[in-house]
């Protein structure tokens, strides 16, 4: 489990060399730069994005879609982009695992603090699931979020 962000493209082709390559879980909990910043103030966007790319293009070669997961942690800050990463993910055809934020955050967790959510999340949430099975997506636990913010109504 990794950000993704201290690795080399290299050491991702050596890493994933030969029959057992490694299984790489990469967060990146936005899509854009701010926001990104916003939330993983000492990373670097660009290269975790190129290599999540990057793997995404290993798992393509090798026909093996088991060697990246992506994972999404929701909050406030970046909720708005759970679609774009639906999208995002099956042009890349990456596995995208969506996860609530947990923890105090009193000014992020949608999950724990409702006052934070706008009213039309839960709608946002089953259309962005809609849009995964439309899209045949490989989406993870998206299901799980949109329970996660009903049971705190």
């Amino acid at each position: 489990i990794t950000n993704g962000a201290l690795i080399l493209p290299e050491d991702l082709d050596m890493l994933t060399d030969g029959v057992h390559p490694i299984h790489f879980y990469i967060s990146m909990d936005a899509l854009t730069p701010d926001i990104y910043k916003k939330i993983r103030n000492n990373s670097n966007f660009e290269k975790v994005k190129n290599n999540i790319l990057h793997l995404s293009k290993i798992q393509q070669v090798k026909n093996n879609f088991e060697i990246l997961t992506w994972n999404f942690v929701i909050m406030k800050s970046n909720f708005h982009m759970i679609q774009n990463a639906i999208r995002f993910a099956s042009e890349h055809q990456i596995k995208l695992v969506f996860l609530p934020i947990i923890g105090e955050y009193e000014n992020e967790n949608i999950f724990k603090y409702p006052s934070l959510r706008e009213t039309y999340c839960i709608d946002y949430v089953q259309e962005s699931i809609n849009l995964a099975r439309t899209l045949k997506a490989n989406v993870i636990d998206l299901d799980k979020a949109l329970d996660g913010l009903k049971n705190e109504n």
